[in-house]
């Protein structure tokens, strides 16, 4: 206390001593020194305020064609603008960028973009505003990156020593666009790419311009119309061209963007690519700057670094390049897809397809299941209620899932939804069109139906191969047995394989029960699935030619068949054009099975104004073998270039049985076993997870088989081949979730592939799909990049094979990210909020 009071009794001292002294002062000088005071201070806030002005105008530069223009627009729109062309002027926009990902408490400012024509010629008029600029983002199309490397870097090195650029330190960053597609070449790729080529340009030890043109006209002076060309060179050569002359690098090392006086970054510009959102946000408190830390932003919401960053956020103002940064990955969601809602009952149904009754598995009291009718990048929700007496799983035959397994409803992906319970899937149709089908996964539900056609439509921008059809017609073609399916089940357990099937249906029908109409001089695009269990058919309609356009989501080379073979898992989509008739004859609609004992047929009908009711005379007869239309056959999509990629690494799968206690189906000597918890789920929960270790890449040749579960473990963005060899004398067919193939080699008559047999294959325009046939004796080889991270089943599509072992699983997943706490968004999406749990989890 005494402390205190000796204070206050020497700062009472203090101010009257002020006062007293302040009382000495003329008044005329007091005032001058208050005036002082005030006029710096205030000079002071306008300096800060005018240093805080910042320039909100963006420049998008790159080569013709790179895909700015459209980004442009996406920015400018939230549309996608298609087809766009080199323009002579600059496009310029001042406008909000709106994005959920942006909606953070602060101030947002108008972003003034510039897209710079690409064009050689033009790119003088990126000058003009670079003095206004706050950052440049130059586009790199990632799919032609190696035919344009010269060209990009000889633009980028121009950019990067520009003076206007140099002096400013203005922020650079190399947006890789179209990087979500399967053959783009990845950031770190491009960038690697890039600085290897900066040392072909002028580096530090390069003399300055103006030297060089003083040496070539020292060495031309003896010829004087070159010399006169050259004055006339020079001559256009301005001061500020010589003032650009900045070196990059420093002397003696190897070049790299991080030497740059200004920020060079190279991100991506694709959907998936979060990243680069998230850092932006990161930093935005901090002042503009690129960020290279490994950090995620999660779906709905944006995790601050820390708690001082998120005690900064309430008052944070948004760069405009930042926010551009913040805004490009997220512009592909915002251009297209809906979400689309479905609520679906599972349950059974007491119905006589073939004159037999059985317990039919039926969805909203349907047979075959509802419609998915998407169109591209749309997001589906779909709330399945299991009101059977069995758990129940659906899966989506060849939807690729990007992302996501844990929506893949199959066994070591998902808990099963019990009876009495409901599970909404969750996904998106990223990026793909064409025709596939839904079907039930587990304990055989398939064999008393509860399977659907899916449609992924184009979006309008993007135009068809073909001209528009005047409608769309959904065939699922499939055998069928009157056998109820636990029954089916059972016989398998207990050692017996199926048997022939009881017929053949066409849309979940009796043969003459499916009726299409046509209307004269239409065409109709029919989209065809064999949803069956284990028979091959051949379809075909009489009197009626069929142009095949589509496999699996994949346009394929427009061809001609008057039938189709389609095996078990397979989906086609068929260009037919009506007759030019008002009246008379009706048509048949034909699906006879192939390798059985005695053909069987389902039977549709082709219906015309005014014709009969049902055609006349016999079934039109099928060929002996259609090989050509599954085959490793010619597809317009082959601009992909996958022959050109190195194979990370080769797999020979080879079909085989075993005999314990029952008889099973195995995969280079092993038959798979559910273990009780799904694998997805184990792996995800670290636990002990039970898996084949080592499982083979060939086959083995010690004639011992073992029961496991088989899990090979992949590396993200590896190019894998794939051989399928089948020594029985059954056809096969192979499917892999999450990815379409190159079909790029098939023989039979030889079921041992060698090496040498690579000579034989397709490696410019193979077909893409996720179904491939394998003749008996004989092989079957795809190519795949493995861009699609998760954990996806590879499976027999025979109904009987695929319950007793033959299977197993791709495990895909970056490297270094064993811990699955670590894989950024941009990769896999998280666990999904309600996932079921069971087995080893379930008391989590």
């Amino acid at each position: 206390m005494e402390g205190i009071e000796q204070w206050k009794t020497e700062a009472q001292q203090w101010l009257r001593q002020g006062i007293e002294y302040a009382h000495q002062i003329p008044p005329t000088q007091l005032y001058a020194a208050v005036a002082v005071l005030l006029f710096t201070t205030l000079l002071l806030l306008i300096i800060r305020l005018l240093k805080r002005t910042k320039s909100n105008t963006i420049v998008l530069s790159g080569l013709s064609g790179s895909g700015k223009t459209v980004l442009f627009y996406q920015l400018r729109d939230g549309s996608s603008h298609q087809g766009t062309v080199t323009s002579m002027e600059p496009n310029e926009g001042t406008f909000l960028l709106h994005s959920e990902s942006a909606k953070v408490k602060g101030k947002i400012k108008p972003v003034h973009v510039v897209d710079v024509p690409g064009h050689s010629r033009l790119r003088p008029k990126l000058d003009e505003f670079l003095p206004q600029a706050a950052g440049i983002v130059f586009v790199v199309d990632a799919l032609e990156f190696l035919p344009n490397l010269s060209a990009v870097t000889e633009y980028l090195y121009d950019i990067l020593t520009k003076a206007s650029v140099v002096k400013r330190k203005l922020p650079v960053l190399i947006c890789c666009n179209k990087t979500d597609k399967v053959t783009a070449h990845t950031k770190e790729f491009i960038r690697k790419q890039l600085e290897k080529e900066m040392l072909l340009c002028p580096s530090v030890n390069a003399k300055p311009l103006y030297e060089i043109l003083e040496a070539i006209t020292w060495v031309l002076r003896r010829d004087k119309a070159p010399l006169e060309k050259l004055r006339v060179s020079r001559s256009g050569v301005s001061d500020a061209d010589i003032a650009n002359d900045y070196a990059l690098g420093i002397p003696g090392e190897v070049f790299s963007f991080s030497q740059c006086i200004n920020k060079v970054t190279v991100g991506e510009a694709s959907v998936d690519d979060l990243l680069f959102a998230y850092n932006a946000m990161i930093h935005l408190s901090r002042g503009f700057d690129f960020v290279t830390s490994n950090m995620i932003l999660r779906q709905g919401y944006i995790p601050w670094h820390s708690q001082r960053a998120n005690q900064k956020r309430e008052n944070v103002e948004m760069s405009p390049f930042s926010l551009i940064l913040l805004y490009l990955p997220s512009l592909a969601v915002l251009v297209d897809g809906k979400s689309l809602s479905y609520d679906w009952t599972v349950s059974f149904s007491h119905r006589a397809p073939l004159a037999l009754p059985k317990q039919v598995i039926v969805i909203n009291d349907q047979f075959p299941g509802p419609l998915l009718n998407a169109t591209t990048n749309d997001v589906l929700n779909i709330n399945v209620h299991n009101n059977l007496t069995e758990p129940f799983l659906m899966t989506w035959n060849g939807l690729q899932m990007r992302r996501n397994s844990w929506q893949d409803g199959v066994q070591e992906t998902n808990c099963p939804i019990l009876p009495g319970q409901n599970w909404t899937y969750s996904f998106q149709v990223k990026d793909q069109i064409g025709s596939f089908f839904y079907f039930p996964s587990l304990l055989l539900h398939k064999a008393a139906g509860g399977y659907g056609p899916i449609r992924v439509n184009n979006r309008e921008v993007i135009p068809i191969p073909f001209p528009q059809p005047h409608g769309d017609i959904d065939v699922l073609i499939g055998d069928w047995y009157s056998t109820d399916h636990w029954d089916l089940r059972a016989s398998l357990d207990n050692g017996i394989g199926l048997q022939n099937p009881t017929g053949i249906l066409i849309n979940g029908r009796s043969p003459n029960e499916t009726v299409f109409k046509f209307e004269p001089g239409a065409t109709y695009r029919l989209r065809i699935s064999n949803v069956g269990l284990k028979t091959s058919l051949n379809f075909r309609i009489q009197d009626h030619l069929m142009l095949l356009v589509e496999t699996e989501g994949s346009y394929t080379a427009q061809q001609t068949y008057r039938s189709l073979d389609i095996h078990v898992g397979q989906s086609y989509s068929v260009l037919v054009t009506a007759k030019n008739q008002t009246c008379g004859k009706s048509y048949y609609m034909v699906a006879s099975s192939r390798l059985t004992d005695a053909e069987l047929f389902g039977v549709g009908v082709i219906r015309y104004p005014n014709s009969d009711d049902f055609p006349s005379g016999p079934l039109p007869s099928g060929p002996q073998w259609n090989l050509s239309a599954g085959a490793a056959r010619p597809n317009p999509q082959g601009s992909y270039h996958y022959g050109r990629i190195n194979v990370s690494r080769t797999i020979v799968l080879r079909n085989g049985e075993i005999d314990t206690n029952k008889h099973l189906y195995t995969v280079n000597g092993v038959s798979f076993v559910h273990q009780g918890t799904p694998f997805k789920m184990a792996d995800y929960f670290e636990l002990e997870a039970s898996r084949t270790a080592n499982f083979p890449d060939t086959p083995t040749d010690n004639g011992i088989s073992t029961l496991g579960t088989s899990v090979i473990n992949a590396n993200y963005r590896e190019f894998y081949h794939l051989v399928f060899e089948n020594p029985t004398p059954y056809l096969q067919t192979w499917h892999l979730d999450g990815y379409n193939f190159f079909v790029v080699g098939m023989e039979f008559g030889t079921s041992s592939w060698e090496e040498d047999m690579k000579a034989t294959y397709n490696l410019n325009d193979a077909v893409s799909r996720s179904t491939v046939q394998v003749y008996p004796s004989g092989w079957t080889a795809v190519m795949v990049m493995l861009d699609n991270q998760g954990l996806w089943n590879l499976r027999s599509q025979d109904a009987e094979r695929w319950y007793l072992g033959q299977e197993l699983y791709l495990r895909v997943r970056g490297i270094g990210e064993e811990d699955p706490s670590t894989i950024p968004v941009r990769d896999e999406v998280p666990i999904p909020e309600n996932a079921i749990l069971c087995g080893g989890i379930s008391g989590l």
